[in-house]
């Protein structure tokens, strides 16, 4: 998500810095956007960086950082000005995690995991360099970097869910439990099928006009919302596929890198933590809803 971003609006100097750790996988970056008080209305956000010589001194919090605790980097929006409409006034900053006056505390989802961070920014110094486009002019990069959250993530794992999903299935009906007999599961399990073949295919699409060097715009809502429906779709019917076997908690079976052995399977072990965390998918990286509002708006002009 930030490397298109530094790539349309960093310095020759950032881009050099940053871009080819990206791509060796040196740094891990955590997306600071969200607060307690702004989460879907992120032009509401109050963390505030105030300008002392070569640094901004950050005070305030984010909310929802997803692995925050194991990422050495992080790219947030600060309140630089609140004199003005919401929108502006808003910075896009690069910085390092470890720098003192950041806290990290988990937040533990009801799948079990700790996958969710809050950050709190109690007078932290970050570099006036780690800018990412003009003082006040940050919701401007924010926005273009959303376009790619919600549009750069690949069908590939979805189809590589179904297929596996398509493997438990024929493994366990040799075992007597035939879910690929029960005409009303099978109907489901193929009108999945279908509906993934037509988002890949769309998909395809929306890269080509990338490659192309056209925008990807309001399309990007489209592929949010039918990919977080369909991950939720694959869900159901894991866990619908594994029966009983999903209750049991068992955390320690995705311990890494001495897993306990299974009850039922690793994918019945899974398939709840996985259905469970996935109920947020529609809501994070801008809310369905509001994925629907803004292509009413700008497509349809309502």
């Amino acid at each position: 998500m930030v490397a298109p971003a530094i790539m349309h609006y960093a310095t020759d100097a950032q881009k050099s810095h940053y871009l080819p750790r990206i791509r060796q996988g040196i740094d891990w970056w955590a997306q600071g956007y969200s607060e307690p008080g702004a989460g879907s209305d992120l032009a509401s956000l109050k963390c505030a960086a105030v300008r002392d010589g070569d640094d901004y001194i950050l005070n305030g919090t984010k909310i929802w950082t997803t692995h925050a605790h194991c990422c050495n980097k992080m790219f947030c929006l600060v309140r630089t000005d609140d004199s003005g409409p919401p929108q502006q006034g808003i910075t896009f900053l690069l910085f390092d995690l470890d720098r003192p006056g950041i806290n990290i505390q988990p937040i533990i989802s009801m799948s079990g995991d700790h996958e969710f961070n809050q950050v709190f920014f109690d007078d932290a110094r970050v570099p006036v360099t780690g800018r990412l486009g003009a003082e006040n002019d940050g919701w401007s990069v924010a926005k273009y970097l959303l376009t790619h959250e919600r549009a750069g993530k690949s069908a590939t794992g979805m189809m590589m869910k179904v297929t596996q999903l398509r493997q438990f299935l024929t493994e366990h009906a040799e075992q007597g439990f035939d879910l690929l007999s029960d005409d009303d599961y099978v109907a489901a399990l193929s009108n999945l099928e279908i509906e993934l073949e037509s988002y890949v295919a769309f998909e395809n699409r929306v890269f080509a006009s990338v490659a192309a060097g056209e925008s990807v715009g309001t399309v990007s809502s489209v592929l949010k919302i039918r990919r977080t429906e369909l991950r939720q779709h694959i869900d159901t019917l894991v866990l619908q596929a594994v029966d009983h076997y999903g209750l049991p908690y068992q955390p320690k079976v995705r311990d890494f890198p001495n897993p306990e052995t299974p009850i039922g399977s690793e994918t019945a072990a899974t398939a709840m933590p996985r259905y469970l965390n996935d109920r947020a998918a529609t809501i994070y990286a801008g809310s369905n809803e509001i994925q629907r509002n803004i292509l009413a708006k700008r497509e349809l002009g309502l």
